[in-house]
Parts: C-alpha cells; sequence; structure tokens
C-alpha cells in the first residue's frame, strides 16, 4: 500500500485504468498500525486525485493469521490482526475485501475441522466488514487450501450470511473456471484475472495458458457479472490493457458468429 505515488496512480488511469486492488502488509506493531493508517490517508487522497478507485483490499494471508487455524487462541490473534486490517477500511474506502480461507498445506485429516473454524471466523469477518461498508469476499484458492473447488467455496457462501466469492481463475486445479463461475453464479462479485498451464497458478497475462477465455467471459455474462476484470497477473499495464481488449474483441466476435 504504501509503495504507491499519485504518480503511478495517474499512470495507471492514463493507461485506461478505473479501478484498482490494494494489497495490505501485516501489522507488526503499534507504530507500524499508526504509519499505514497515515498511509492509507494519503493513498484515498491521491485516488480521489487521479480518479482511480480502490475496488478491493487483498488481505494478507499467512501460518500465523490462517483464519482456520484449529487452536482458538491462535485463531483468535489471527482474528484481531485481520480486523484491525480491516479497520483502515475507514479510510481507504474500498467496495471488497479479498480474503484467503486458510494458508496451507491443510492435512487431509485436519481439513473438516479447519473448515468448520474457517466458516466461524468469516461469519465474524463478514460483520467486521460491514462496519466499514465493505463486503468480504473469501478467494477460490489451489492446491490443499480451502475453498479449492466450487463445492467448498458454496459450502460457506451457504453457511454465512453477506459472504461474497472472489473468482481467481487461475487457482482452479480441479475444474475450469467458467465451471466454476457457472456452478458459484452471482456470489462472485470480483475477480482476479491470469492464465496458467492447469498444473499449478502461475499468474500469466491472459493468452499465455489453457484458459478459453471466450467461455469465461461467456460464463461472466450469464451470471451478470457487474464488476471490474481485475489483472493480477505478470505484465505491465499496457499490456494488460491491450489484452483485455483483444479478449473483449475476441469473444463479441464469437457471439455475432
Amino acid at each position: 500500500m504504501g509503495r504507491l505515488t499519485e504518480n503511478q496512480l495517474a499512470q495507471l488511469k492514463q493507461a485506461g485504468f478505473d479501478c484498482i486492488e490494494i494489497g495490505l502488509d501485516r501489522i507488526r506493531s503499534a507504530d507500524d498500525f499508526a504509519a499505514k493508517i497515515e498511509q492509507a490517508r494519503q493513498l484515498q487522497q491521491s485516488a480521489q486525485i487521479t480518479g482511480i478507485k480502490i475496488w478491493s483490499i487483498h488481505i494478507p494471508y499467512g501460518r500465523d493469521i490462517d483464519i482456520s487455524l484449529c487452536d482458538p487462541a491462535n485463531r483468535e490473534k489471527a482474528l484481531e490482526e485481520v480486523s484491525r486490517m480491516i479497520s483502515l477500511c475507514e479510510y481507504i474506502k474500498p467496495e471488497k475485501l479479498v480474503i484467503h480461507a486458510s494458508f496451507e498445506p491443510v492435512p487431509e485429516n485436519e481439513r473438516a475441522q479447519r473448515f468448520e473454524a474457517c466458516k466461524e471466523s468469516l461469519a465474524v469477518l463478514v460483520k467486521t466488514a460491514a462496519v466499514y461498508n465493505a463486503r468480504l469476499t473469501v478467494e477460490c484458492l489451489p492446491r490443499t487450501c480451502l475453498g479449492n473447488t466450487s463445492s467448498e467455496i458454496l459450502d460457506l457462501i451457504n453457511a454465512i450470511d453477506g459472504l461474497e466469492v472472489c473468482c481467481d481463475v487461475n487457482h482452479l486445479l480441479q475444474e475450469t473456471p467458467q465451471e466454476f463461475i457457472k456452478r458459484v453464479g452471482s456470489p462472485i462479485t470480483t475477480l482476479h484475472i491470469s492464465d496458467y498451464d492447469g498444473v499449478d497458478e502461475r499468474h500469466w497475462l491472459p493468452g499465455q495458458g489453457i484458459i478459453n477465455w471466450n467461455n469465461v467471459l461467456d460464463s461472466l455474462v450469464n451470471i451478470e457479472y457487474q464488476g471490474p476484470f481485475m489483472f493480477e497477473s505478470a505484465g505491465t499495464a499496457r499490456e494488460k490493457i491491450e489484452v483485455w481488449n483483444k479478449l473483449k474483441t475476441d469473444y463479441l466476435l464469437s457471439v455475432d458468429k
């Protein structure tokens, strides 16, 4: 967050971006938190000046801030830190918060217990986000992480009122992005866009991997997705705009056929 300058935001706006997602760093001390508040104020001011909207904030993740920890005391510490991060929404004013359901690896013999702990945590954090007029979105994840399939994501959102979904298309290793989008549907309110090889997450520019982008865009149209096409990929701002324009053109041509 503190690394984004007003000049960089202006360059993004000039390139054609209307909104961005920012990542937060861990809160290490009271002084660090105070510094983050000041950074948040400055960032929001710069965003207003340049006309860039801060659409979403990505909550950091790690072993000791894993919201699925089974030990109640350790999970409470994780929730306290995440809640303090969410409080920065008072200054940044995002629409969405993106959170991981777990860190990894998640051993199979712990999965059910971790899943229930995660639900309890998300139920608390949805309410915390609402205090700051933000919506909490849980991100689909790869490998052994919780939320690695549409079934697990649906289990989470069906259990927790107000929880939404961030679809990271390059995290889906057990189903295609378009299958995930079709199954989860309208609770998907934000995206992480990149390409991959289907073996693991790669965060390549769209078109450099195996994703069928016409199918992805068609699935988003069918669920009446209203959020931004949020890149989380390699590449320059100009390259991402060029890719987006090509994806739109290719999709519209496919629809007209």
